[in-house]
């Protein structure tokens, strides 16, 4: 569920408080996370770098054991861009993930990433929400955050 993004009433997502909200714990944000969850482009319809639209490619859940205690843990988000572009984010130190990945109808194609919001939960401990389309959603809370993006055929 979203916090801060919203639906006005002729149905568009307004980002006012997302990001006024961002810029309130911006200190509080690792700064990689800061700089891509206050990049307006991410969040824009069309873009090279808008995650609007995307679909998901690859989603990978990565455990380390030391006997039977988790050393680490990691979420791999690989998507694939409007743009034709794509992006990694890898979420590491990962507590906890909630994913429906079944669309509501039309289970043979893509869903569409509607939008997407970080949020500070915790002290250290933070949150990114995705909406696809067709009731499909992801959330990862997670410790650390990094991202590549390779635009068409290299990396930013």
């Amino acid at each position: 569920m979203l916090k801060y993004i919203y639906t006005d009433e002729h149905r568009i997502n307004r980002f006012d408080r997302y990001f006024s909200y961002i810029d309130t714990v911006k200190d509080r944000l690792p700064e990689s996370l800061y700089l891509f969850a206050s990049d307006v482009s991410r969040y824009e319809l069309r873009g090279q770098k808008s995650l609007h639209d995307a679909w998901i490619e690859e989603v990978i859940f990565q455990c380390q054991y030391v006997e039977n205690n988790i050393e680490d843990s990691r979420l791999i988000l690989r998507l694939a861009l409007s743009s034709g572009n794509k992006i990694s984010i890898c979420y590491a130190g990962v507590v906890g993930y909630d994913f429906h990945g079944v669309p509501s109808m039309w289970p043979g194609k893509a869903t569409d990433l509607l939008t997407h919001e970080v949020s500070l939960e915790s002290d250290e401990l933070f949150s990114h929400f995705f909406v696809f389309d067709r009731d499909v959603y992801l959330r990862v809370l997670f410790r650390f955050f990094s991202i590549e993006d390779k635009i068409k055929g290299r990396k930013a």
